[in-house]
């Protein structure tokens, strides 16, 4: 039986995957945006001569000492960018249920011999793959543009598991929402309001530290943040300076949560096709 559920989960999964490797539409437009978010935010600011809110800072004072030691702002924003991906990956993980059902593939793979687990988990877990491998792609050309990943290639393979682990919450997320919606525009309305106050509302372009205190507050309590940390200290802090109980609290979180939504996005998917 676990088998039979385990092979009906890699046949959901594999047909989305070949969907997205096919649609070069698709790929394209998902890394463009986080591109130019690298590229442009990324090289803002500079910190040899920066002013803050039209206040000069002191002489000597260096920006890093508030950016968890990294060398510069595209150092510490990479990180923030890979966050960004899988954000976006894992909201937009829902839409595959809305699409299925408009076309009716939905109700042909519902009346095939599978289980409705499989079909949940699957699309699940297709989103957190496509997500590491845009995060992947995405680290290397922060790597060509000058951003040293402190713990080498190992600490960079854990950064794109820890992505992908909190993809797996977001895309859960997403399809519990898609189980009850049935019309695309109103998902994409509804993703849009989520996606962005969860980016901004977290430490992906700016530490908390130089938040207001009600918006550093508020991100204690946002997933994003949880996910971006342990990334950005692979990045940026090398094995010995990490604070590994931190980590562990920060990876603990996610992973609840990712078990959480997937667990919450299957029970609901299974009572709107039951």
């Amino acid at each position: 039986m676990v088998v039979r559920v385990l092979q009906d989960t890699w046949s959901v999964c594999w047909r989305e995957l070949k969907h997205f490797i096919r649609s070069r539409a698709m790929i394209t437009m998902t890394l463009i945006t986080p591109f130019i978010w690298l590229v442009f935010m990324g090289n803002m600011f500079n910190f040899s001569n920066v002013s803050l809110g039209g206040i000069s800072l002191p002489p000597g004072f260096n920006l890093s000492q508030l950016l968890f030691g990294a060398s510069s702002y595209l150092a510490f924003f990479a990180p923030g960018v890979i966050a960004m991906v899988t954000l976006m990956g894992g909201i937009m993980g829902g839409n595959s249920i809305v699409w299925d059902r408009r076309l009716g593939y939905l109700n042909k793979m519902l009346a095939a011999p599978i289980s409705r687990t499989s079909v949940a988990a699957g699309k699940i877990i297709s989103s957190s793959i496509r997500t590491g491998i845009q995060a992947t792609i995405i680290g290397v050309i922060a790597i060509f543009m000058g951003v040293t990943v402190a713990t080498g290639i190992i600490g960079f393979v854990l950064a794109i598991l820890i992505a992908m682990l909190l993809c797996l919450g977001f895309a859960g997320m997403s399809m519990a929402i898609a189980a009850t919606l049935k019309s695309m525009d109103a998902l994409m309305m509804v993703m849009n309001l989520l996606m962005f106050p969860l980016l901004f509302m977290s430490p992906a372009m700016f530490p908390l530290s130089m938040m207001p205190s009600w918006l550093s507050t508020a991100a204690q309590f946002n997933p994003v943040t949880y996910g971006i940390t342990p990334i950005r200290a692979l990045f940026t802090s090398g094995w010995v300076a990490i604070d590994w109980s931190a980590m562990l609290v920060d990876l603990g979180v996610v992973g609840l949560f990712s078990i959480a939504m997937i667990a919450i996005a299957t029970i609901l998917f299974r009572r709107s096709v039951s």
